[in-house]
C-alpha cells in the first residue's frame, strides 16, 4: 500500500447513481477501510474514487474525518457519493466549507438533519463557492429528522440565490412525509427559487412522485422562460397533480421563451392527474423550442384528442424527426378521432418520425385506428420502428389482418418486438396476419406476444411462417 496512488471503489458494492441505492453496504467494514486512509498507510495516494458507492452513517464520518485530518494522504482528486444520513454535524460542515478542495465529483444525498443543516450553513458562509466539477444533488428521502428538514431547505434556498450551486448538474427532489406536513407551507414553496437563479450546467431535473401542482409547474415555466436551464437534457415531472392551468403555464413558458429547452432529450410527464392542457406539449414542440427531444414519456397523463392533434402538427412540422421513443400508453382520453389525426400526420409528413424506434399505444383506443396506423406503416412513416406495443387496445382479428398487410407491403427490417397482449385476437386473426406477410417481411421479429395463451396456440402456424422466412428470428 505504500506505493498506492489510485484507490478505486467504484461500484464495488453494487450501484449507486445520483443518490439512488439498491444494495446493502457493510457500513462498519467500509468505515474501517476509509478511516484508515492516512499519510502513513498510503503516503502516495493521489486519487480516491467512491463513485456509485453510497457512503453514509459511520462510513461517512470515518471518511470525512480522514480527509480533514492533518495526517490525510496527499490527495489531488476525490470522486464521492455520500449521504448526510447519520453524519455528524462537524463532518457536514467540513464537506461544505471548502476545506476539502480535492473533491472533484460530489453526488450528495441531502437528508434533513443536523449534518445537512451544518453543510448548507457552511456552504453559504464559505469565502468562495465550491469547485466541484461534477455535482449531483438529491434533496429529501427516507430518514429526515423533523424540523431540521425545513432549516435545511431555507439554507439550501440561500445557496441557490447566491450562486453557490452554479456547478449543479443533476437535481432530484424526492417526496417524503415531511414535505406534506410543512405547516408553514415552506417545503411546497421551495421550488420557487428556480425562477430566481440561473443553473448554467444543470442537465437533469427530477421531481418524480413529488406531486407537483399548478403553482410549481408555473414556477418551472417562468424559470424556463427566463433561460435558467440552458443545458437541461432530462426533465422528469411524473406523478404530478397539475391540471390544465399548470401544464399550459409550463409549456407555454417553453414555447414563448427566447431559447426554450434546446438541449432537452427526455421529457417524462407520465401518470399525471388528468386535467387537460396536454396539447401545450405538442405546441411547445411545434414552436421549435424543444428541437433535441428523443424521448417522450406521456403514459396516463390525460392526453386527449386536442393533445393528439397538437402532437400530430409537431410531426407534420418536422419537429419530431429526432424522436426515438414515444409512450402514449394508458391514455383513454383520446379516441379514434384523435389518434386518426395523429397517424394521418405521420403518414403525410413522410419522415416526421424518421427516428422512432419504440411506440407504445397500449391500453388506449388504438385498436379502433389500426387501418390508418397500418396505412402509415405501409407508406414507410415508421421505418425504424423496433418495438410496437398494442396491448389491451381493442385489437381484433380484422385489425391483425390489417397489420399483416401493412408489414407485407413495407418490410419492417428493424422490428424485433410486437406486443399484442390482452386483445380479442384468435387463431383466425393470427393466421390472417401471417398469411399477409411476405418472406423477410419481419426478419428481426423475435418477440411476438399474443393474447392467445402459449399452450392454446397452434404453433404449427408460426412454425410454417418461420420456415417460409416471414419471421425467421421468431422465438417459439
Amino acid at each position: 500500500m505504500l506505493s498506492l496512488e489510485v484507490l478505486d471503489f467504484e461500484g464495488v458494492y453494487g450501484n449507486c447513481s445520483y443518490g439512488e441505492s439498491d444494495f446493502e453496504v457493510d457500513t462498519e467494514g467500509l468505515a474501517e477501510v476509509l478511516g484508515g486512509l492516512n499519510v502513513v498507510a498510503v503516503p502516495h495516494l493521489k486519487c480516491l474514487n467512491l463513485k456509485r458507492l453510497m457512503v453514509r452513517d459511520a462510513a461517512a464520518n470515518a471518511l470525512i474525518s480522514s480527509l480533514s485530518s492533518d495526517e490525510a494522504p496527499p490527495l489531488e482528486t476525490v470522486h464521492l457519493c455520500i449521504s448526510t444520513l447519520g453524519m455528524e454535524s462537524k463532518h457536514g460542515e467540513a464537506l461544505g466549507n471548502g476545506s476539502l478542495p480535492f473533491i472533484r465529483t460530489l453526488d450528495l444525498r441531502l437528508i434533513g438533519g443536523p449534518a445537512a443543516v451544518a453543510l448548507m450553513k457552511a456552504l453559504n458562509e464559505a469565502p468562495i463557492s465550491p469547485e466541484w466539477e461534477d455535482f449531483s444533488l438529491t434533496v429529501g428521502g427516507d430518514g429526515e429528522e423533523g424540523d431540521a428538514n425545513f432549516y435545511m431547505l431555507i439554507d439550501l434556498e440561500v445557496c441557490f440565490r447566491f450562486g453557490r450551486l452554479a456547478s449543479l448538474q443533476w437535481l432530484q427532489i424526492k417526496y417524503t412525509e415531511v414535505w406534506g406536513e410543512d405547516e408553514y407551507g415552506y417545503a411546497d414553496g421551495f421550488l420557487e427559487v428556480l425562477t430566481m437563479v440561473r443553473l448554467p450546467v444543470l442537465s437533469h431535473f427530477s421531481a418524480q412522485r413529488l406531486g407537483m401542482d399548478n403553482t410549481e409547474f408555473q414556477w418551472l415555466g417562468e424559470a424556463v422562460w427566463a433561460g435558467n436551464f440552458p443545458q437541461l437534457r432530462s426533465l422528469n415531472l411524473s406523478d404530478s397533480v397539475a391540471s390544465r392551468v399548470g401544464m399550459e403555464a409550463l409549456f407555454n413558458g417553453v414555447g414563448s421563451s427566447e431559447d426554450g429547452l434546446p438541449c432537452l432529450t427526455s421529457l417524462d410527464v407520465s401518470r399525471a392527474t388528468p386535467g387537460g392542457g396536454a396539447e401545450a406539449i405538442g405546441e411547445a414542440i411545434l414552436s421549435g423550442k424543444m428541437p433535441a427531444v428523443t424521448e417522450l414519456k406521456l403514459a396516463r397523463c390525460g392526453f386527449d384528442n386536442d393533445a393528439m392533434r397538437a402532437l400530430g402538427e409537431a410531426v407534420r412540422g418536422q419537429q419530431m424527426s429526432k424522436l426515438e421513443r414515444l409512450d402514449l400508453s394508458r391514455n383513454r382520453a383520446f379516441t379514434k378521432e384523435g389518434l386518426d389525426s395523429f397517424v394521418l400526420a405521420v403518414r403525410e409528413s413522410g419522415k416526421g418520425l424518421a427516428s422512432l424506434e419504440c411506440l407504445d399505444l397500449s391500453d388506449s383506443h388504438a385498436g379502433e385506428s389500426i387501418e390508418p396506423l397500418a396505412a402509415a406503416i405501409s407508406a414507410g412513416g415508421l421505418q425504424r420502428l423496433g418495438s410496437l406495443r398494442l396491448d389491451e387496445c381493442g385489437l381484433d382479428d380484422e385489425g391483425m389482418r390489417q397489420l399483416g398487410l401493412a408489414f407485407g407491403q413495407n418490410d419492417m427490417a428493424r422490428l424485433w418486438c410486437l406486443s399484442l397482449k390482452k386483445n380479442a385476437v384468435s387463431e383466425v386473426g393470427l393466421s390472417a396476419f401471417l398469411e399477409a406477410l411476405r418472406p423477410q417481411s419481419l426478419p428481426r421479429l423475435s418477440c411476438l406476444w399474443l393474447a392467445i395463451p402459449r399452450e392454446q396456440r397452434q404453433n404449427t402456424i408460426l412454425q410454417a411462417a418461420k420456415a417460409e422466412g416471414k419471421v425467421p428470428s421468431l422465438c417459439l
